[in-house]
């Protein structure tokens, strides 16, 4: 029998660290093997090839947790970033001035942090931008007017959504990256009217993203190792 200590075999550097990457790998295979059992479809060839992306997946993601120079504490055992919750949901300032810093900052691939609030409750989820619109499409010098983020869609460079909300009773709002406000993210934290509640947990292409922040100045994302 093949004892749990050899079963996530350590070849880089941050696979090393006694027991943290062991038990971020095991926590990260329980959580995504429940959310695959509840989930209901009928392809089962779509499940296969989820199933055999996800050693890949769990692996990369726990390597970039330890490799983060994240300010917030990391619990291995849960696979999550702890931080202190504030009151209520940190939002970035003016809608100029988070114009101002994507039309000089936005890049392809740069994580960001979106506010949803559903009604129910409030929260800020971590995405990535993959597309970006300029005022002339063939000039790069020309200046950015919108950006896609690759789950929420298109925004103005003020964070006003773009794209259709799923949801019409949600409210979406691209924010300009803060350490407040991309620790509230990675932490996971969560909002009532009036009352904290528990954080959510973050999924594990979220936990990648977080991995890719680069928290001096958020201006470009962080490399995971091979």
């Amino acid at each position: 029998m093949v004892e749990q200590t050899n079963i996530f075999q350590a070849r880089h550097p941050a696979e090393q660290q006694p027991g943290d990457y062991n038990e971020l790998c095991t926590a990260l295979y329980e959580r995504e093997l429940q959310q695959l059992a509840h989930l209901a479809m009928d392809d089962v060839r779509f499940l296969q090839v989820r199933l055999a992306n996800l050693p890949a997946h769990i692996k990369r993601a726990a390597r970039g947790m330890l490799n983060s120079q994240s300010p917030l504490a990391l619990d291995a055992q849960n696979a999550s970033w702890q931080s202190h919750q504030a009151s209520k949901p940190p939002l970035s300032s003016s809608g100029q001035r988070c114009a101002d810093w994507f039309r000089r900052h936005a890049a392809l691939g740069l994580p960001v942090a979106v506010f949803v609030d559903n009604g129910d409750f409030q929260c800020l989820r971590l995405d990535s931008i993959d597309r970006i619109q300029r005022a002339a499409a063939d000039d790069k010098n020309s200046p950015i007017v919108a950006l896609h983020c690759n789950q929420f869609g298109w925004f103005d460079v003020s964070g006003d959504v773009l794209t259709e909300v799923a949801e019409a009773t949600e409210h979406w709002q691209l924010l300009k990256p803060e350490k407040r406000i991309m620790a509230a993210a990675c932490a996971g934290h969560r909002w009532a009217p009036k009352k904290r509640l528990s954080p959510r947990t973050l999924s594990l292409r979220e936990l990648l993203l977080a991995a890719t922040i680069y928290w001096p100045n958020f201006r470009r994302a962080q490399r995971i190792p091979d």
